[in-house]
Parts: structure tokens; sequence; C-alpha cells
């Protein structure tokens, strides 16, 4: 809040009159007001409690009372009130202020757009749907704080198309989303919407286009399951080799999200790289457990790529590297962890792969076989090439609680958990699973 001191007031008072010392407090608050606004694409970045503080319009019913200035100011001052909240998650807080907006500027598409967007994070989606529609009658404005994308008037078919995706209606979703990617073609998340909602519709090709376009205005937009949608999206669009540089790509900015290897070594299965697909799965195994959903069709599919590799010859370098792996994986789970070396070592021999499952392998081997010196050293290694290799973290800490060094121990479990965790070897009723 804007506040002017006593003494200057008492001047202001007899300078101007009562009238104009209100005018001019407003006009020193919208002033205050935009200085505080947030910046350009992040909305409401306000660190300021946003429930905390005196909003005007909250207190009126009409906007009848006040001068033209004033109500510039009071405009301001709500659009930079209800970005806060948002910013914050006091969705709450942001309803309270697009409801009253509305009501007191019902003629303007943001605060409708405000509105619909507040429902729709708090799901409830025919309301966010009757605000969305509300927006698209009413008239566009520029008045600073200057519209963000999701406050210009092409949005109100992203709101409503996102409602109504919400809600599984999508014959009636696709074209308002369409609508307001074309009002609004530099908009990355309107073509991600609209991508993700070609994509559940079954229209490979249209969602293909549509992520490209997003990706293309912004690489760093929506979640890890946009990239793997749009990989499988590229690949039935006959672009495998897209989709496996998306899949690569989702797998790098969610690197711990179920299904991510196992969908990676299918593509790569697919384009007939088997060892690297045959590691792909073995990676979700190990990452995510044995109980996840995707681990039953990654075991069976791992399982057959090694059945298919000893219909190759003899000497084939993929069916020996695949048999040796598989071997000692086998040896492995039957506690017979000097034949379990034998096999991982001759695999890790003979292995061209980038993964980092063939020395995770052996260096598992060699802490069960109570060599702890060496599979610290390969664990080392494993974690210098990528330090957030959970998996590594977790059996380094198993090793060097054997070797007496609990603080390391303490240190590479901590980093474990605070990357992953719900990794399934972190809980105690599943580690022995």
């Amino acid at each position: 809040m804007f506040f002017v001191p006593v003494p200057l007031m008492a001047v202001l008072h007899k300078r101007f009159g009562p009238q104009g010392c209100r005018r001019l407090a407003w006009a020193l608050l919208a002033i205050a007001a935009m200085a505080t606004a947030a910046p350009a694409g992040v909305p409401g970045a306000s660190k300021s409690d946003a429930a905390s503080e005196t909003v005007r319009i909250l207190g009126l019913h009409s906007l009848s009372s006040l001068s033209k200035t004033e109500r510039i100011a009071a405009w301001q001052e709500y659009v930079v009130a209800f970005r806060s909240a948002t910013a914050a998650g006091n969705e709450a807080r942001a309803r309270e202020l697009s409801e009253r907006a509305t009501s007191l500027w019902p003629e303007r598409s943001r605060a409708w757009l405000h509105l619909a967007a507040t429902r729709l994070r708090l799901e409830q989606w025919g309301p966010a749907i009757e605000a969305a529609r509300q927006a698209d009658k009413a008239r566009p404005d520029s008045d600073p704080p200057a519209p963000l994308p999701e406050e210009s008037q092409g949005a109100a078919g992203y709101w409503e198309g996102l409602a109504l995706y919400k809600t599984q209606r999508l014959d009636e979703a696709l074209p308002r989303l369409h609508a307001s990617h074309a009002a609004m073609p530099l908009w990355a998340e309107a073509a991600r919407a609209l991508g993700e909602a070609e994509f559940v519709a079954t229209h490979p090709t249209e969602a293909a286009a549509a992520y490209g376009a997003a990706f293309d205005i912004d690489p760093t937009c929506g979640k890890p399951q946009d990239l793997a949608y749009w990989a499988e999206a590229r690949v039935a669009s006959g672009d495998l080799e897209g989709g496996i540089a998306s899949m690569q790509e989702a797998l790098r900015r969610g690197p711990f999200e179920p299904g991510m290897h196992a969908k990676l070594g299918d593509l790569l299965r697919r384009e007939e790289r088997p060892v690297d697909a045959y590691y792909e799965f073995v990676h979700e195994l190990l990452l995510q457990g044995v109980r996840s959903r995707f681990s039953p069709a990654a075991l069976e599919m791992s399982q057959q790529i090694v059945q298919s590799a000893r219909t190759l010859k003899a000497d084939d370098p993929t069916r020996a590297e695949l048999e040796a792996v598989s071997s000692g994986l086998r040896h492995l789970d039957g506690g017979e962890t000097h034949q379990a070396l034998h096999h991982l070592s001759l695999a890790l021999a003979l292995t061209r792969s980038a993964s980092p499952v063939p020395r995770l392998l052996f260096a598992d081997a060699l802490r069960r076989d109570g060599q702890s010196e060496k599979a610290r050293a390969e664990l080392q290694r494993l974690l210098a090439a990528d330090p957030n290799l959970v998996p590594a973290l977790q059996a380094l800490s198993e090793v060097e609680t054997k070797l007496g060094h609990p603080h390391e121990a303490e240190a590479a479990l901590a980093r474990a958990r605070t990357l992953f965790p719900t990794y399934w070897k972190l809980d105690p009723k599943l580690a022995g699973s």
C-alpha cells in the first residue's frame, strides 16, 4: 500500500481540496501497483502474501462512486493482486477477486478469463466453460498491466477447450483449441494443449504438428509426458528417428517418470537397436521395481530381445553381449555372484552402448560378492558421468556402510532421497521384493 505522510497530506489538502487529494492518492496507488507488477511472462511474481493484501474492489459493489482515474487504478490493482494470488497458488483468493471483477467490469474479457482460469484450476469444469464463453462475448482490453497470453481475447477458446477436454468432450474441445491456436499462433501453451487433445483423440499427425509448433516456440513448455506423447505421435506419423529424439528429451526432463525407459526401449527395438533397447528395459526395472505397471511389459520385451538374439550366428557380437548380460542377471538372481561377475564383466567388455546399465549391473555383482572397494570405484565412475543416477547412489550408500563410512553412506542416500523420494529401494517394504 502507498502511504502519503500526514504533513504532506495537509499541504496537498489545502492546495488541491479533498477531491483533488483523493484523485492524487489514487494516481500514486496506480504507480505503486505498476511498480510491483509481475514481469512479463511471470504472472504475479510478487513475493508478498497475496491473501494479506487489501484490494479495494473487494469492498466495492459498484464503480459509480469512482472517478475515471480511480477506476483505472482499481483495475491495475486488481490485475496485480490476481496474478499474485495465482502465482502463490491461492485459488480461493483468485476466485474471490475474479468474481468481484466480473461483477464490476462485466464488459471486460480479461476479468472473465481470470475467472475461467481459476475455476479450471479448481476443477469446476462447467462454470469454467461458462466464464470462458462470457469472455468470448466481452471486449478485449489493453489497459495496463498489459495482458499476458492467457489473458488475451484468443485465450477464451483455450480455457473453454481445456475445460471441455477435462470432461472428455473431445469433439467440442478440439475446435475451441484450434481457434485459440489460430488466434495466438505464437503462444506455446495453446499449441501444446491442442497437441495433447489431438493425441488423446488418436489423431497422431495433427498431434505431431501441434506439439512441433509448441516446442519450436518454447522448447521448455509442457511436461515430460507431453514430450512422450509427441514422441509417440511422431512415430505414428512415420518419424521414428524424431520420436526417439523426443523420448530421449522426455527422459532428460523427467528421468524418474514411470514408463519412460520402457517406451524408449520399445522405440529403439523398432529401430533395430536390440542392445540399447534391452538396456532401457532393464533400466526401467531397476528404477521402478517389478511392481510398476510398466514393468511386466518391460520384462517380457527384454526376454523377447534375448530370445531373438539367440537366432543370430554364434559369433555375432549382439548375441554374445545379450547372452552374457542375461546370463549374468540369472546367476545374480540365484546368488551365484562369481558366475555373475564372469558374465557381466564380459558384457561390459563387449558393449558399445552409452547406457549406464552394464556397469551398474557389474558394480552390483561386485557389491554382492563382497568386493566393496571395487564396487565403490565402479559406482563412483558411474556417478562422475551422471551424478543423478539414483540406483548408483543407493548402491553406493550400501557399499560405504559396509566399508565403515557412515557419513559418506548417508550423503549418498540423502541425495537419492532428494532426487527420487519414491524410489522403490528406499522403501524397506519393497526393497526386499
